[in-house]
């Protein structure tokens, strides 16, 4: 029997934890994704270039929607750009293995939906992150805490969906995982949308001001593009952290093409991939765990600095081409 007590306490947490379930299922399709997709190209190629091409197609759209989604997300609002970026998102995963069984799919095709899919997939994942502050209040939990279960999720995904993708590319082919990714995509909108109460898109009209006067969507949305960029460019805190993320996931872009033709060329099994990644993914997720547990009580500047000097040194070995237990002990 639920108490009144427990009821309530209860349904100030289920929005929260519809959010963590819906980053859940979303992360480890995607890490199924970035494991086939790679592999596909790879296999039905032979070719590390064009590898390197379909990368680049999906890096591009990150960083065009990082840069001009935010806006969007504001104006659609956090729940609803949530979902209408997972339903894009999961229709453009599920045509590749679709297109691929019937018709045939051409390079240039593959190209233009994993293009397609990461441009609304970075707004979907960026309006659930911004939903993320109210449930951790709604649910009265320390923001360190659902920030670090959200990370701890995160490097999960990598530690359950990599060696999954690696054994089902070679026990099903490199269409499989592509599937299961098309519907994770609509399971985490199921979530968002039925489990995450609506809330209105927040107000565009700047702080201090009286009613705003009629103005075009394309002069409005500039301007706002122009506020948000002023407000990082004057913050050296923010700014800093921008660039230094810039970097880092310029760096993880390359090895995003790496990876695969590492595992390929030294260990020749797509199994080997799937591994290398899961274990970076388990070694993320014990970080994430030991920062919920201690994070509050260590001072964030020297946490933030400290970890991205020691996250280098596990990458030397690589350097030498080891025996597959190495690099994974390394990553």
């Amino acid at each position: 029997m639920i108490t009144t007590t427990t009821a309530p306490m209860a349904r100030r947490k289920a929005p929260l934890l519809a959010l963590l379930g819906a980053n859940s299922v979303s992360l480890v399709g995607t890490q199924l994704t970035q494991v086939a997709i790679p592999w596909f190209v790879l296999l039905t190629t032979g070719s590390a270039t064009r590898t390197g091409i379909v990368a680049f197609c999906e890096v591009v759209p990150t960083i065009l929607a990082s840069f001009f989604g935010g806006v969007l997300v504001d104006r659609l609002g956090h729940r609803r750009a949530s979902i209408v970026g997972d339903l894009i998102s999961g229709g453009m995963v599920i045509l590749i293995p679709l297109l691929h069984t019937t018709v045939g799919l051409a390079f240039w095709q593959l190209l233009l939906l994993v293009f397609c899919g990461t441009l609304f997939n970075v707004p979907g994942s960026t309006a659930r992150s911004a939903l993320l502050p109210d449930l951790t209040t709604l649910a009265g939990m320390p923001i360190e805490r659902a920030t670090s279960t959200v990370q701890a999720i995160q490097r999960g995904a990598r530690l359950l969906g990599a060696p999954l993708a690696g054994l089902m590319i070679a026990t099903f082919g490199p269409t499989t995982p592509l599937w299961i990714d098309g519907a994770t995509f609509l399971l985490s909108a199921a979530l968002i949308t039925f489990l995450v109460p609506a809330s209105p898109a927040p107000s565009i009209t700047p702080s201090g001001a009286g009613a705003a006067k009629p103005e075009s969507n394309a002069r409005r949305y500039l301007a706002d593009l122009r506020e948000g960029i002023q407000f990082i460019r004057g913050d050296r805190l923010i700014l800093s952290i921008v660039l230094t993320l810039l970097v880092n996931n310029m760096i993880e872009a390359i090895a995003w093409v790496g990876a695969p033709v590492y595992a390929r060329q030294l260990y020749g099994s797509a199994i080997a991939l799937g591994l290398m990644t899961a274990v970076a993914g388990g070694g993320s997720m014990i970080g994430a765990i030991l920062y919920g547990m201690f994070g509050h009580r260590l001072p964030r500047r020297t946490v933030f600095v400290g970890a991205f000097i020691l996250l280098a040194l596990g990458y030397w070995p690589l350097v030498f081409l080891p025996p597959l237990p190495i690099t994974l002990v390394g990553l």
